[in-house]
């Protein structure tokens, strides 16, 4: 049944987009000047998405960190202020653990009782010659991960970066990524798309950074950004530009390319912040060639194939008919599209406007009727499991470059070449 009601608006709590920047460096503790509940939330988000990641990406993050620790704000602290439980348990974890930097989250609790947070960990930093970093992280500001991430990035590097280090041209610097999170193809395939202008470095701040590694930021030769939210290109674009100010760097405007145009694009602007024209004509004309060779090779395995599209995500989020295209290119015939029930009534019909104004000559279903029909002779190419599809290919809604594109579609081809039930991306 689809939804009749609008989609909720997802809300990431500040306290939980910070520490998960920062959860896995070295050296670092992290404070949350909250009540103990906050740290639950916060270290459970942590254990879930070790486990969603490794299950589905078999891909193994690093050990636990043992980093997270909280104040407890209680009723009391509520009542008479919570600075001095603060510089108490500041002092505790200095003694004990001795760390190289001290991060304080203030949560909602801490910002409506007014505690001078700041003045707590500059103090302790006088104190104790340890740095103390405070992060304001009260009220749910956040609408996506990646903010917390500029938070915490931005804040790192007023403490510790060095804006007089030496320059290294061949190194980028790219804000908005949690790179533990990120597929060591997608990595991968960044490092190769700078490679063509000699750049072999990327640097991914914050996560999993030591206080020696952030200090290097400075050293960048160019900025980059990533915004999954197109809506929130503008203001990624602004934090990347301050940056790249201070550091007397370009900086791209463009996010990382998730779809073959953008890719383009993206090789193009490289090309000119980096007065290398030359060199971006040579790399759109490789990857070009790369994508229609591999199309070539695997159109003589899937031409003909029957494929199904089931989609979860809300149009805002990508746009589907490239990828259909590319499925088209490559000899796949589209059967149905199903629209799951994870999509509202309007999200519903914003999509078959949009497939109306592209002239797609596909019928559309809804999630309750294909949940009775048989595709036995199809793939159903889907952005989340279902367990009554014989055979699915789960894929993500983003891929990075147009390696990205070309892994999508080898796995697409071994799914139908080893006739395997499911296969995720």
């Amino acid at each position: 049944m689809i939804k009749k009601t609008n989609r909720k608006k997802v809300i990431h709590c500040n306290l939980n987009d910070i520490y998960m920047s920062v959860a896995f460096n070295k050296g670092i503790v992290v404070v949350l000047h909250a009540p103990k509940s906050c740290s639950h939330i916060v270290y459970n988000a942590l254990l879930d998405s070790r486990r969603r990641i490794a299950l589905r990406y078999h891909k193994k993050l690093p050990a636990l960190n043992d980093n997270l620790f909280v104040t407890g704000i209680s009723d009391k602290e509520t009542i008479f202020g919570g600075e001095k439980l603060l510089k108490n348990t500041l002092e505790e974890i200095i003694k004990e653990k001795n760390p190289e930097c001290i991060i304080v989250i203030s949560g909602c609790v801490a910002g409506v009782i007014g505690d001078d947070v700041q003045s707590v960990c500059t103090n302790t930093e006088a104190l104790s010659g340890i740095p103390v970093i405070h992060i304001p992280g009260a009220g749910f500001m956040s609408n996506q991960q990646q903010e917390g991430i500029l938070l915490t990035t931005k804040f790192l590097y007023e403490k510790f970066a060095d804006n007089n280090i030496r320059k290294n041209n061949k190194s980028a610097l790219i804000f908005g990524i949690n790179k533990l999170y990120l597929l060591p193809q997608d990595i991968e395939e960044i490092k190769r798309l700078y490679n063509y202008f000699n750049i072999d470095t990327i640097m991914l701040p914050p996560a999993n950074m030591t206080l020696k590694e952030i200090k290097t930021i400075g050293s960048a030769g160019i900025v980059g950004i990533n915004a999954i939210i197109s809506s929130k290109l503008e203001e990624y674009k602004k934090f990347a530009e301050s940056f790249a100010v201070k550091l007397k760097i370009p900086a791209i405007e463009s996010r990382l390319p998730l779809t073959i145009n953008e890719t383009l694009v993206y090789l193009r602007e490289l090309g000119e912040k980096l007065n290398m024209q030359e060199t971006a004509d040579y790399a759109i004309l490789s990857e070009i060639r790369r994508l229609e060779k591999k199309i070539n090779e695997l159109r003589v395995y899937l031409s003909g194939k029957n494929c199904i599209l089931a989609i979860s995500h809300s149009i805002k989020f990508w746009n589907p008919m490239e990828f259909l295209h590319l499925l088209q290119d490559v000899g796949i015939k589209i059967k149905y599209i199903i629209l799951l029930e994870e999509l509202t009534v309007k999200e519903c019909e914003e999509y078959k406007i949009f497939f109306a104004k592209h002239r797609l000559d596909v019928k559309i279903i809804y999630e309750k009727e294909a949940s009775i029909l048989s595709f036995t002779d199809s793939v159903v190419i889907t952005t989340d499991y279902r367990g009554f599809f014989q055979r699915q290919y789960c894929i993500k809604r983003k891929r990075i470059g147009i390696g990205g594109t070309i892994r999508l579609l080898e796995r697409l081809n071994i799914l139908f070449q080893e006739n395997r039930s499911l296969m995720n991306e």
